[in-house]
């Protein structure tokens, strides 16, 4: 069964994989990068330092066969958006799903 190598890149750190892992084929071997990149995410991408995940496959000869990149990328507004409804009167008298509406001389029940 072909050894494959995963070696990683998180930021500025560099992990090789000097052991490497038995896998039946190169999609195998790729499905396990991305999960495994994927495992990394989850926890480092949050911190500012690591925005991007890199794992690169080598196949028993150590030559690279595919690369698996996992990147985060956050996009603030700005100025921030003012929550829904900040600029309405908060005295304002609140309605009920159903109230009350005068008609002239009549009154009828309308549903909001």
């Amino acid at each position: 069964m072909p050894r494959f190598y995963f070696d990683s890149r998180e930021g500025s750190r560099f992990a090789p994989d000097d052991e490497g892992l038995e896998f039946p084929d190169i999609d195998t071997a790729e499905h396990a990068a991305a999960t495994a990149a994927a495992g990394i995410g989850r926890d480092l991408l949050p911190d500012p330092e690591f925005r991007d995940i890199n794992i690169e496959v080598r196949n028993e000869h150590r030559q690279r066969v595919c690369t698996v990149t996992l990147t985060m990328h956050i996009e603030r507004v700005h100025p921030s958006p003012e929550a829904p409804n900040s600029n309405r009167d908060t005295t304002s008298k609140v309605r009920s799903p159903v109230d009350t509406v005068n008609c002239g001389d009549q009154s009828r029940v309308a549903a909001s």
